[in-house]
């Protein structure tokens, strides 16, 4: 495509240049980090003694392999610098990924601070949890009567060795039992160093276990379940002998399915809870599925585990788990019970939380859509007509759909990927309700519209330019002690000031232009934050400092490089501890330089971009202040019917 700008205005022109300036921007921030990625992955393998890595396919650099203790099963680790992963496989399926933000930090947290031993150790301990390995060792079985010690070192005893489960008693609480399967128990038993002299039981035959009712019963606090699961496995024989054209056969299908019921702690007995989850198998559940309710008090809330047959055995028809199984029966069938029994249940409005908006209110980071609803708010407080109120978030940069062919209100702002529904940010933004609210407010007086609008939109961030702004007195102490501080200047000053105005403008303290201008640089305030703390650490004030020191890290990197190559190379054991702790001490020095100088790499990326951003943000902010100097001369000087009059000396004014 051929770029041709004779068309274009001077404004649309400076809107793309600006935009060109941010994507190259953000090109060059990518490429330093997959740089970067690439390095410490190339230092790895290095330092390890491996083959060189093969970046023809970033999906899959590989820099690690190896074999389990047994020899059995091959261990391969690489990382996808498309998705920021690293990943770990075993007889090529995949065991554990390790996710990570962006390449600068798979670099500095997956690879620069790793040993070939850890990525192997992780490979084979994901790869046990799934396919655990029985060693033979000389301890004496667990019976019945024994105490075991399982999670927080609590006492069990051990009251019968099934087939299935073993059942454990509490000894803090005797009322309390427990059924857990004997692989679970090996696990737990293995993991409490205070069972070393204990081993796992063996399974049962079925000659030792005593003839048991194949009937299906619901509403045991803590039973054997293995009549339940034999009759969910004869179950699934007979229907696939029968070949019935609905069933899937057990060797790829699901046998069963788990429903936790949980309430809030202190609000009901275990006997009430129990009473709920038996309550819900029959009305859900007991007319088609076998099933098994099981009341747990482990935890801090009483809940119960419900498990039912994936087979019905009226019709042999599946059990249909989708969303109108949950909500329509699942949900909607718990919630009766518990207002019937005067519980608490979980109001929502039907919508749930996206994964950036949870994480944005974890971190405080902003995203998009609160970005959105800001502005929104702010465009409602501002306006007072819906034409006025498109017209303000167009100023904003927005563009706006609406109207009787539209048939949700929308917005979608250059830096945005897609529009956003605000109706889906609150139903108060929807185009109805917005038309709705501005039309009362068109029908109020005047002075009631303030506080309407103090009812239904949150009041904004305030700003008042410093001239009339009250400042309280100001005194300075002078004395021997006090030295005048060195004025900054240059990038540094740039940075600092930058990053301040950053900070205001995110919390509303800013003028409503600046807020605009930065809004699409909040998400990078820590990597200018970053880098004025190096600029200030080293008094850089122009580019060419940078670039200076950018060469002069580059350099004690290659040489403190060179002296650990050395160190790797030298095979004396009698002094193999100290050349090790040699080797740690030189490679914390080369990731703390490496790190600069990718702080470095970013400034010399961004350094452009900020000093036009800020150059823009101070003017935007001296015209605004203008403006409202300029709006309250007016206000003072003119009287209530228009007229102007003579200016009034007021002693001590």
């Amino acid at each position: 495509m051929v770029y041709n700008d004779q068309y274009l205005t001077d404004a649309e022109k400076a809107t793309y240049q600006a935009w060109a300036a941010e994507q190259q921007a953000a090109r060059a921030a990518n490429d330093a980090a997959l740089a970067h990625a690439k390095h410490a992955i190339a230092d790895f393998c290095e330092n390890e003694g491996l083959n060189e890595p093969n970046f023809s396919d970033l999906t899959r650099v590989e820099f690690a392999y190896s074999t389990t203790e047994d020899d059995e099963h091959e261990i391969q680790v690489y990382a996808n610098l498309l998705r920021n992963e690293i990943r770990y496989e075993v007889d090529g399926n995949i065991v554990h990924i390790d996710y990570f933000q962006d390449n600068h930090e798979l670099a500095a947290q997956g690879i620069e601070n790793s040993a070939f031993s850890d990525f192997i150790n992780t490979a084979e301990a994901e790869f046990e949890k799934h396919h655990p390995t029985t060693r033979k060792v000389e301890k004496s079985p667990v019976t019945i009567g024994s105490t075991v010690y399982l999670e927080d070192d609590r006492p069990f005893t051990v009251e019968e060795i099934g087939r299935e489960n073993i059942h454990l008693r509490d000894e803090s609480f005797p009322l309390v039992g427990r059924a857990v399967s004997h692989e679970e128990f090996a696990r737990l038993l293995a993991a409490n160093p205070k069972n070393a002299a204990l081993s796992a039981p063996e399974v049962p035959s079925r000659q030792e276990q005593p003839e048991e009712t194949a009937e299906p019963i619901v509403g045991e606090v803590i039973e054997e379940p293995s009549p339940f699961v034999a009759q969910v496995m004869a179950d699934a024989e007979r229907l696939s002998a029968e070949d019935e054209p609905w069933f899937m056969p057990t060797d790829k299908g699901i046998l069963a399915y788990h429903i936790i019921q949980s309430f809030s702690p202190g609000e009901a007995t275990p006997e009430q809870v129990h009473q709920i989850g038996c309550e819900f198998a029959r009305r859900f559940l007991a007319d088609r599925f076998e099933c098994t309710v099981s009341t747990h008090l482990d935890k801090g809330h009483l809940h119960n585990h419900i498990v039912t047959n994936s087979v019905s055995f009226i019709d042999g028809r599946m059990f249909r788990n989708d969303f109108d199984t949950y909500y329509k029966g699942i949900r909607k069938i718990s919630d009766e019970l518990c207002r019937e029994n005067r519980l608490s249940v979980i109001e929502t409005d039907g919508k749930g939380q996206g994964y950036a908006d949870w994480l944005s209110g974890k971190t405080g980071k902003p995203t998009i859509r609160s970005m959105v609803r800001k502005d929104v708010e702010l465009a409602m407080a501002a306006a007072d007509t819906f034409d006025g109120f498109v017209a303000e978030l167009q100023g904003m940069g927005y563009m706006v759909k609406y109207g009787p062919r539209v048939e949700h209100m929308a917005v979608w702002h250059q830096s945005a990927q897609r529009s956003v529904r605000i109706d889906r940010l609150d139903a108060r933004y929807s185009e109805s309700a917005l038309r709705d609210y501005y039309r009362q407010l068109r029908h109020l007086p005047s002075d009631m519209r303030r506080e309407y609008k103090a009812q239904h939109v949150p009041e904004p961030a305030q700003w008042l330019p410093p001239e009339l702004t009250p400042v309280g007195k100001q005194m300075r102490c002078r004395s021997s002690l006090s030295k005048p501080n060195r004025k900054v200047s240059g990038f540094m000053a740039c940075y600092y000031r930058y990053c301040a105005l950053l900070r205001k403008a995110y919390h509303g303290k800013a003028t409503k232009r600046c807020y605009f201008l930065l809004r699409e640089d909040f998400k990078r305030f820590n990597r200018y934050q970053q880098q004025t703390h190096l600029l200030w650490e080293h008094r850089l004030q122009t580019l060419a400092e940078v670039q200076a020191h950018k060469r002069n890290l580059e350099n004690q990197i290659e040489q403190l490089a060179r002296q650990r190559k050395v160190l790797y190379r030298q095979k004396q054991e009698p002094e193999r501890a100290a050349r090790e702790e040699q080797i740690q001490k030189l490679t914390k020095q080369i990731k703390a330089l490496r790190h600069e100088f990718y702080i470095c790499a970013d400034i010399e990326a961004d350094a452009a971009m900020v000093q036009e951003k800020l150059r823009q943000a101070e003017l935007a902010a001296q015209q605004e202040r203008n403006e409202v100097k300029e709006d309250e001369y007016k206000r003072r000087s003119s009287r209530p019917d228009g007229a102007r009059g003579a200016s009034v000396f007021r002693g001590g004014y």
